[in-house]
């Protein structure tokens, strides 16, 4: 899959907004999307715009349909590039295998000190 969305124009995640899953949740489908160096249409998420802020092109469900043409028209390349690569580097500072697998050992270091088990 990594091939065809490193082709694309953009990479899509035309998600219904849904208030209670988007506090649960965020898509991982964009961090994929991300990682192929694509740009990135998504439906709006509060966390993932807090940590990406405009280096994805953000729609709701009602605009996404000109999102898609805005991104396929004249847009500076440079500009778009310099996005992308954004996006990517905070990407892989926040969501890589190695950051999860350091969080993972906080988290499990945490959990054997203050346990009785040992």
């Amino acid at each position: 899959m990594l091939a065809y969305e490193q082709q694309a124009i953009a990479c899509v995640n035309p998600r219904r907004k849904d208030p209670a899953l988007e506090n649960e949740s965020i898509p991982s489908k964009v961090i994929e999307y991300i990682s192929s160096k694509s740009q990135v249409i998504s439906v709006e998420n509060k966390k993932l715009h807090d940590i990406f802020g405009d280096n994805i092109i953000w729609c709701n469900s009602e605009d996404l349909t000109s999102k898609i043409r805005y991104a396929i028209k004249n847009q500076n390349k440079e500009i778009v590039k310099e996005k992308i690569d954004n996006a990517y580097n905070i990407a892989n500072k926040n969501y890589s295998f190695k950051t999860i697998g350091k969080k993972i050992d906080q988290f499990l270091e945490c959990f054997w000190s203050s346990s009785s088990i040992k």
